[in-house]
């Protein structure tokens, strides 16, 4: 992990990936599904862009109107434009993602700016100190990692298909 040893301890997160295959009503699509054309990628079965930034503004700076520019420069509800849900975490902090693809497309699972320190499959580490692991479809996989520098981090599927779909999470890393 990170060029040092940590313990057991850490603070841990569940990304559940998936795809739907919904028509425009929000019923069932077979024919997508078979077809291979997914409507949307959720993660804990949300998409990307569910919480306007203007509370996450208050709840981090005290003021709707002090932006953090988290992943657009500004977003209200007015606009009705949204991003995920933030996940905080403290710097050195050691974070264990448990990671479980529930779909059928294989998630290439990265997070922008960061190194996946230990990624255990099938209960052994299969690598350390990597940028991306593919995960196939109906597997999981355990992440550990350390946010070294404060900042704003993506976790996403590296699939730019499944990102712009809503596969992304966004990691606050100390006090950015």
């Amino acid at each position: 992990l990170d060029r040092q040893f940590y313990d057991a301890d850490a603070l841990e997160f569940t990304l559940q990936y998936n795809q739907l295959y919904l028509t425009a009503d929000g019923n069932y699509d077979a024919t997508a599904m078979f077809g291979h054309q997914n409507t949307a990628t959720v993660v804990n079965g949300m998409q990307f862009g569910y919480v306007p930034n203007m509370a996450h503004n208050l709840l981090v700076n005290g003021d709707t109107n002090k932006n953090i520019f988290v992943a657009q420069p500004w977003n209200g509800l007015e606009h009705k434009q949204y991003q995920s849900q933030l996940l905080f975490v403290e710097n050195d902090q050691h974070v264990r993602l448990f990671i479980e693809n529930q779909g059928n497309e294989p998630v290439f699972f990265h997070i922008v700016g960061e190194i996946l320190d230990r990624v255990v499959q099938g209960n052994r580490v299969q690598s350390a100190a990597t940028e991306t692991w593919l995960l196939g479809g109906s597997q999981n996989m355990i992440v550990d990692v350390v946010f070294d520098e404060p900042g704003v981090y993506a976790a996403v599927n590296h699939d730019y298909a499944a990102i712009y779909t809503g596969a992304a999470t966004i990691f606050v890393a100390g006090d950015p």
